[in-house]
Order: structure tokens, then sequence, then C-alpha cells
């Protein structure tokens, strides 16, 4: 079956998947923020907790953590959305519980048998205050 579209409608469905990725994207940006705020040792509590808590049992968002705190760019980002949040001098936060954020993580993951662990590229990067 073939279908005839215009090109304002295709055009309008092209936009339609583009909002719709940003916003798959804006949650995960959301929860992994949530969560390392958590692995730092920051109390959250309401929505905010929930969602933590529950993200940090999700092998999707744990890979995405590590994914993030093993990369200088997404370390840059994620500092970025921590001052879109309000937070103050978030890279100095995560500078001072790097030790911290990896040691919760590896608890974590291996409570929730989920099989990331961060390392030395993590803490190399967390302590990194440029």
């Amino acid at each position: 079956m073939k279908l005839k579209i215009t090109q304002k409608q295709l055009d309008t469905i092209i936009l339609n998947e583009q909002k719709n990725r940003l916003n798959i994207l804006t949650e995960t940006t959301k929860e992994v923020v949530l969560s390392i705020a958590m692995l730092a040792g920051i109390k959250l509590s309401g929505q905010n907790e929930f969602v933590a808590k529950n993200a940090l049992k999700d092998a999707k968002i744990m890979s995405e953590v590590k994914d993030t705190l093993e990369d200088d760019v997404k370390i840059n980002d994620l500092v970025d959305s921590m001052v879109d949040k309000g937070m103050k001098d978030p890279k100095n936060m995560l500078f001072k519980n790097a030790d911290k954020i990896i040691s919760n993580f590896n608890k974590n993951a291996s409570g929730e048998n989920i099989k990331q662990k961060l390392d030395f590229l993590s803490l190399k990067n967390l302590k990194n205050k440029d």
C-alpha cells in the first residue's frame, strides 16, 4: 500500500517525531540528573525522590548514568542541567562527592543485579574541576 502525502504533511510528521524524541530525551535527562544527585547524597523529596529511586533500579538509566560520568562532555551537560534546576555550584558538589557517587553507584548496581560498575575514569572526570 502506498500513500501520497504533501511536503507540508511530511514536514509535520518529521516535526512531531522530533518533538517526541526530545520529550524522551528530556525525561531520561531528568532521571539521570536526579539519580546522580541521589548518589551524591543530596536529599530529595516527593516526586523527585520517587523518580530517582526508581531510576536507580532501572538498568537502562544506570547505564545512562555510567555513560554520563565517563564522558567529559556529558558531565558538562549534567552540570548545566543542574544549574538550570537551581543547584548552586554543581561542579564543586560533584568534585567533593566523587568517591561517594562511585561507591553508591557500585553498591546500588550490585544490589539490583545490574552489570554496571564505575571505575577510575568516572572518578577522574568527577574530580576534574575545569
